[in-house]
């Protein structure tokens, strides 16, 4: 085979490999870890947490609040809106990235789900 059909054939294997993973990757669920759960072993990891709603406060952009379950506490930050602020949620479900935030851990949320 001459290198131009060999340059081809490794594009075209390569699109159709970050076609797939694009696909993939829209399809997979974080994973569901309990407040008491959470640890500096999953900084980076995109999880899922569910408690009761606690100690909610407006900051620059957005929100901070507490999720508590079980006797433990997460923070949360979400850089987003809540339809309605003073109707506050009894418990909630949060889907984000855990991070360290002045030794502090906390889930930057990318969703907020009432239950």
């Amino acid at each position: 085979m001459n290198e131009q059909r060999i340059f081809r054939i490794a594009l075209v294997v390569g699109i159709i490999g970050i076609f797939l993973l694009t696909i993939i990757s829209r399809n997979v669920e974080p994973v569901e870890i309990e407040v008491c759960g959470v640890n500096e072993g999953l900084v980076g990891k995109v999880i899922g947490v569910s408690g009761e709603f606690v100690r909610l406060r407006e900051i620059s952009g957005g929100y901070s609040f507490v999720l508590k379950d079980g006797g433990c506490e997460v923070r949360c930050v979400f850089f987003g809106e809540f339809d309605d602020v003073d109707d506050v949620f009894e418990s909630a479900g949060v889907t984000g990235k855990v991070q360290m935030y002045n030794g502090v851990l906390e889930i930057m949320a990318d969703k907020v789900l009432e239950f």
